[in-house]
Order: structure tokens, then C-alpha cells, then sequence
């Protein structure tokens, strides 16, 4: 009996270390598998980053050759918007300086009633105001007739 109890244990130390063994195994096994797959999602990660910024590149391509074709546009509108406010620069100045010639004019002319010097300066400027505002209406007036 001793010898079958001493074949026994030694079975089951036997089984205890190759089922340890195999154990060990499959841990090592599932080990390298966890770490491929790992590996799998971080390049998967990757190549989901590089496409992100490609994308992203495309779109900031097209955004620049659509401001460039804009840039061309207002580029060549330059010179014509440079052309008119040279014109509305002339006729400003041209404006003011007929301005302060009918000024001087009025200055001249009134300054001898002292008394009501003031008074009529002010309505002199006002009235510069509504002459503006009623020549602009018959400019309309003889153009709509």
C-alpha cells in the first residue's frame, strides 16, 4: 500500500507540475497575445491620426486656393477702387474748398452787421446743410421728369 500511496503522490506531483507548466504556458501565450493586440489598436490608433491631419491638410488646401482665388479677385478690383477714391478724394477737396471760398464770401460781405454777425453765421451754416439735402431732391426731380 505504501508503495501504491508513494506512486500516487508521485502521479499527482507529476500532474501538479506539467498542469503547472501548462499553466504558466497558456499565461505566457495570453501574454503575447494581449500584447499584439495591443499593438494592433495602437496602430490602429495611428493610422486613424494620420488620417485625421490628411484630412485636415486637404481641407486647409482648399481653403487656401479659395482664398487665393479671392486674393486675385480683390487684386485686380484694386486699382478701380483706387481710381474712384482718387475721384471722390478730388471732389471732396474740391467741395471744401468751394466751401470755405463761399465762407470767406459770406465773412465779407455781413461782417459790417456786427450786432447780427452771429445769428446770421449760424443760419448760414444750416443752410448749407439743406442745400445739400435739396439739391440732392432735384437732381431726383429732374431726373424722374
Amino acid at each position: 500500500m505504501k508503495k501504491h500511496q508513494g506512486f500516487i503522490t508521485d502521479l499527482l506531483t507529476n500532474h501538479d507540475e506539467e498542469l503547472n507548466k501548462l499553466f504558466r504556458l497558456k499565461l505566457s501565450t495570453d501574454q503575447l497575445i494581449y500584447q499584439n493586440e495591443l499593438k494592433i489598436i495602437k496602430l490602429y490608433q495611428g493610422i486613424l491620426f494620420w488620417e485625421k491631419i490628411e484630412y485636415q491638410n486637404a481641407a486647409l488646401k482648399k481653403h487656401m486656393e479659395d482664398l487665393t482665388r479671392e486674393k486675385i479677385k480683390f487684386t485686380s478690383e484694386i486699382p478701380e477702387i483706387k481710381k474712384d477714391l482718387e475721384k471722390y478724394k478730388e471732389d471732396y477737396e474740391q467741395i471744401l474748398h468751394k466751401d470755405k471760398e463761399i465762407e470767406k464770401s459770406f465773412k465779407k460781405e455781413f461782417h459790417q452787421y456786427e450786432h447780427f454777425f452771429e445769428t446770421l453765421y449760424r443760419v448760414f451754416k444750416k443752410r448749407e446743410k439743406n442745400t445739400v439735402d435739396s439739391n440732392e431732391k432735384i437732381k431726383k426731380f429732374t431726373q424722374s421728369i
